[in-house]
């Protein structure tokens, strides 16, 4: 009797909860993006280590700037898009020239040999030479010193450095005979703006992403993040993103590749347009290389990689030399 009366009760619950659901209405939630390709971490380490046969790359390209002046505030400034002409080579050698549309006035160059880089602003009014080795680049804590001067009218130009250029451009491999190398691999599902819908608040799509992330193994049980490789599984798993971490885990450099071309001297995509986001040095840049330009693996002189201060400058020129203990603190 009492086994009757429970059974009766239970039924009579399943029939209201069902009588409620049959009220609920259908809503519009993002569309998962299909098909989902899948890889293995080693078929995923292989694109990654393709980049390694770039050793040098040149090209003409178009860059825009965006500067964080008042990041507590959301306050920024975007630039006007300037033209140059960009080379980098490996490990981390590069000559970057950046010039006005139409008139072709230098607005700024860098150039690195991979020990040592230079940095010139040529407008008169943030006119600065900032030199030093690579070592001090590593020494840089960009939080913790307040612009003076010219650099302060720089804003966030007399923070880039010759590296975020060449880290964005020559994927560096993953070292796969390094024993204190550990690497993870994960599904990631973003939810993004549909790029054939713009303006449609129901034009969101879920795109699934591979991701490997690179640590280097510390004391104990510990592990430090050092970087993470995006890969599109809704496409041919090409190499979208790729992120820079410190060792206390803060995030260095955000990176996407869009636009990918397949140069006759490469077998393989590269990524025309580039989109690199600097966090704590406030700042992000993109890059459209000129895909008509793109040259691969020409051994330039080692001269290409030097850079000078103007003598005809003499004594307007604010020079920073990186390699001052201090001198940016």
């Amino acid at each position: 009797m009492q086994k009757t009366l429970y059974g009766g009760v239970l039924f009579s619950v399943l029939v209201l909860f069902t009588a409620c659901l049959s009220k609920s209405e259908h809503v519009e939630v993002p569309v998962l993006l299909t098909p989902i390709h899948q890889a293995t971490l080693a078929d995923l380490v292989t694109i990654v280590n393709q980049y390694k046969a770039i050793h040098t790359l040149t090209a003409r390209l178009d860059l825009q700037f965006q500067t964080e002046k008042e990041i507590d505030r959301g306050i920024g400034r975007r630039w006007r898009t300037a033209e140059g002409r960009i080379l980098v080579a490996r490990p981390a050698k590069i000559r970057l020239l950046i010039q006005a549309p139409l008139v072709k006035t230098n607005i700024a160059e860098m150039a690195s040999d991979g020990t040592h880089f230079q940095v010139i602003l040529y407008p008169r009014d943030v006119r600065t030479f900032i030199h030093g080795t690579i070592q001090s680049l590593a020494a840089e804590v960009p939080e913790q010193y307040e612009p003076t001067g010219r650099r302060r009218e720089a804003g966030a130009f007399s923070r880039v450095r010759p590296n975020h250029f060449t880290e964005a451009l020559l994927i560096p491999p993953i070292d796969l005979d390094d024993p204190s190398i550990l690497l993870t691999k994960e599904e990631v599902r973003l939810t993004e703006p549909s790029a054939g819908h713009r303006g449609s608040r129901r034009a969101r799509v879920i795109r699934t992403y591979w991701v490997i992330s690179v640590m280097r193994k510390g004391p104990g049980n510990e592990a430090a993040l050092q970087r993470k490789y995006w890969f599109d599984a809704t496409q041919d798993l090409p190499l979208v993103r790729e992120q820079f971490f410190n060792p206390t885990g803060a995030l260095l450099a955000d990176i996407w590749f869009k636009e990918f071309v397949r140069p006759a001297q490469f077998n393989g995509p590269v990524p025309t347009r580039i989109v690199l986001r600097r966090p704590h040095d406030r700042y992000s840049v993109s890059l459209a290389l000129h895909a008509s330009s793109l040259s691969i693996n020409i051994e330039p002189p080692d001269r290409a990689f030097r850079l000078e201060k103007p003598s005809s400058w003499g004594d307007e020129v604010e020079t920073i030399d990186l390699d001052k203990q201090g001198q940016m603190r």
